[in-house]
């Protein structure tokens, strides 16, 4: 059948990249499908394609390096997200699967916290850590929460207003 996510129709995605093969849009909302159908592998040859269309392009790189993550190929993930990380040096979350790329990977909780570290400099505490890592990292917390700057960044947290999404 068709796969309908979030307003996504894999059949009109599919005609739309048809239309016009070197559409970043309907390669990226395609692989976004795929990903989400389990198919890492055709999702990494829409990216691969995208990536090689814009390769200055931070989103393509994250989705590249993420679909080899999936697959378990961690060695090729790496300067995939490292590239994405230099083309974005403002995303917190570039950071965060960096991190959770050297926890799962290496096992290494040290790698982890220099990733972290180094974008909290970066970016500022509020920005990276509180906005950024708690939100996409909150499995990690709990990994990473033995560290003493790790634990002094989320004593640094604070609840903001009742009324307010904190």
């Amino acid at each position: 059948g068709v796969l309908q996510i979030s307003g996504l129709d894999g059949n009109a995605v599919e005609r739309a990249l048809t239309l016009n093969p070197a559409s970043l849009l309907a390669l990226g909302n395609l692989a976004t499908l795929r990903r989400w159908q389990g198919d890492h592998a055709a999702a990494l040859e829409l990216i691969e394609r995208g990536l090689a269309l814009d390769p200055l392009n931070a989103d393509n790189a994250m989705a590249l390096g993420f679909c080899y993550f999936a697959l378990r190929r961690h060695a090729e993930a790496e300067p995939l997200i490292e590239r994405a990380m230099t083309l974005a040096p403002d995303r917190p979350e570039l950071a965060m699967y960096m991190a959770w790329l050297y926890l799962s990977w290496r096992g290494s909780r040290k790698e982890a916290i220099e990733v972290l570290q180094n974008a909290v400099q970066r970016m500022g505490f509020e920005r990276a850590f509180a906005a950024g890592f708690l939100g996409s990292l909150h499995w990690g917390s709990r990994i990473l929460g033995a560290d003493p700057w790790y634990r002094s960044m989320l004593e640094r947290v604070a609840l903001g207003p009742p009324d307010v999404d904190s």
